[in-house]
């Protein structure tokens, strides 16, 4: 900006950016030099406005794909900052995008970082760029893991009442964990073990022993604040070209609830209405208990986010616009689903029963307690 390099064939007439005090100070400063750039705070409200001939994309790796295409299929060229995206799938949804449009996606890339930055980097390179003293992932951990991976492959946990989890993406999850573990790329299966349910300020990422984990993303802030020595990126998971679309979904963070045996049923859905809905509850309680689904809640508490936060909300949007339906409600009897898991992967893991024998167990033996319970 301070050059203005081919400033006789080059206007910038738009910025976008979702927090308003960084917009208003990059205009002031774009004035300073004789620009006069609109802001917005909407990607596609900008290419209809506008109709630019180039984006200049600068947004979280998390969210190049998304914006990528919708500035091609808005006849704009795309100037992308490094990584271009996430997974070969993604690379594949923008290689179509540009095939139907005008225009064509470059990328800016400077080794800057290094290995250890990129979220598209296999785990074995990250284990070697530390020399053995960090592992590249921490390896799934848990039944909400399990169920985004069984979505990926077509299948689903529960099915109202049923279990219909599929055995082979169940035996595919475990198989993947022993890859990581032959491999270097994660911990060895005793350091799995004994790091299983451990506090935040114990896990693998927050000590800086692990380069990535399978985290929801309404728990980001909180491994953040756990860790203010490292700066934390969001992605989605990792895919491929076999991958079903849709496979992750939007999942509360927070449930509020009332007794029935309450004496003060209206007062009581006030209150929980109050807690979910009310801007000024936004500003008081930030994202410290997930990120609410209301848009006048995100548009109070936004504001006095810190850049976490920011990256926080602007990941879920951008996510939301690619998740599937989401995951059954989990069935009286399924409640134990975690405990009975750590079990089966224990089992696993210590070579105790083969990925196939342990997915046939697990099943077998959760869907006897959903029709105990039934």
């Amino acid at each position: 900006m301070r050059r203005r390099a081919h400033a006789d064939r080059v206007e910038l007439v738009a910025a976008v950016d979702i927090d308003k005090g960084r917009l208003d100070t990059f205009q002031a400063t774009a004035g300073a030099f004789g620009m006069r750039p609109r802001g917005f705070d909407d990607l596609e409200a900008m290419l209809g406005a506008i109709r630019p001939d180039l984006v200049l994309n600068g947004t979280p790796p998390s969210l190049h794909r998304a914006q990528a295409v919708t500035a091609l299929r808005a006849g704009a060229w795309v100037l992308c900052e490094k990584p271009l995206c996430l997974s070969l799938a993604e690379y594949d949804e923008i290689a179509i995008a540009e095939e139907e449009a005008e225009g064509y996606v470059s990328v800016v890339f400077q080794h800057r970082y290094g290995l250890h930055r990129s979220p598209v980097a296999r785990p074995e390179e990250l284990t070697e760029a530390s020399d053995g003293e960090a592992r590249g992932v921490s390896p799934f951990s848990n039944s909400f893991d399990l169920g985004v991976w069984a979505r990926q492959r077509g299948s689903e946990v529960f099915d109202d009442e049923a279990v219909v989890l599929d055995p082979d993406a169940l035996a595919s999850y475990w198989e993947r964990q022993l890859d990581w573990i032959d491999s270097g790329a994660a911990p060895s299966a005793e350091h799995i073990i004994e790091t299983t349910d451990v506090t935040l300020d114990q896990v693998d990422v927050v000590t800086g022993r692990s380069g990535m984990a399978f985290i929801p993303a309404g728990a980001f802030i909180a491994y953040q604040s756990a860790a203010p020595d490292f700066d934390y990126d969001l992605a989605n998971w990792p895919s491929d070209a076999t991958t079903r679309p849709g496979f992750q979904y939007l999942k509360p963070t927070m449930y509020w609830s009332a007794a029935s045996t309450s004496r003060h049923p209206p007062e009581a859905a006030l209150l929980i209405d109050f807690l979910t809905n009310g801007p000024r509850v936004g500003e008081i309680f930030g994202l410290d208990r997930g990120e609410p689904a209301n848009p006048a809640f995100r548009e109070a508490l936004a504001p006095g986010l810190d850049d976490t936060g920011r990256e926080a909300l602007v990941f879920s949007k951008a996510m939301a616009e690619e998740v599937g339906e989401p995951a059954s409600i989990t069935p009286s009897g399924g409640s134990d689903m975690d405990a009975l898991f750590k079990r089966y992967t224990q089992d696993v893991l210590l070579g105790e029963a083969s990925p196939r024998e342990a997915a046939e167990g697990f099943i077998g033996e959760l869907r006897d307690n959903v029709t105990a319970a039934s």
